[in-house]
């Protein structure tokens, strides 16, 4: 009944987008998986990809799919909605979503959003954890979680943002071990977005 419920109100506010809409929501067995990202056409892409949601006209993608690698959406600028497992949150400035691999999600804004997606494979996200119980310390990756999303003040935002920008100039700079820099600034990124979740409690 849930699921159907959130259907019916995903019919009923697609319109207006930015980006691709559906004209109707396609069969459950017909939702796409996408196995790896390719937004930034880098040859690392599957591994790990970020850019900016003002540069794709094809974002946000406002039918539901899935994606096999983790999906993280910082929205410096946004007004609409996200629907993450068949549950609606809203979509806004200053808001940072965690998808996990085989979640099905989509979403739709009514202004032009702003800010970034970064996506990275599971191995470039194991990579980063020496031992395997280090990920279960960030909750918003979890399927299970009941929030996998921030919701930040502006100076939250503006303080994280030039962690996302220091990754952006590693990542179309290309320089000599870049993913290494790479994945030290998202491993900083997250811990910081960790200590901002409601149920953090201090080492």
């Amino acid at each position: 009944m849930a699921k159907a419920a959130a259907l019916l109100e995903w019919r009923r506010f697609a319109q207006p987008v930015y980006g691709p809409a559906p004209a109707a929501m396609p069969d459950p067995s017909e939702f796409p998986v996408f196995d790896s990202s390719d937004f930034s056409g880098d040859e690392g892409a599957t591994y790990f990809d970020l850019v900016r949601l003002e540069s794709r006209p094809d974002i946000p993608r406002a039918f539901p799919h899935r994606h096999n690698y983790y999906h993280l959406l910082w929205m410096s600028e946004a007004d609409g909605t996200h629907l993450l497992d068949f549950e609606s949150f809203q979509a806004r400035a200053n808001a940072v979503f965690f998808v996990s691999p085989g979640q099905l999600h989509a979403w739709h804004s009514t202004v032009r959003p702003r800010g970034f997606v970064v996506n990275f494979s599971t191995e470039f996200f194991v990579q980063m954890f020496p031992r395997s119980d280090d990920i279960a310390q960030y909750p918003f990756f979890h399927i299970a979680s009941d929030a996998p999303v921030l919701y930040l003040d502006q100076g939250q935002h503006d303080a994280l943002l030039p962690l996302l920008l220091e990754m952006e100039s590693e990542f179309v700079g290309k320089a000599q071990a870049r993913m290494d820099i790479i994945r030290s600034y998202l491993l900083v990124l997250l811990t910081r977005l960790r200590r901002l979740c409601p149920d953090d409690a201090a080492d």
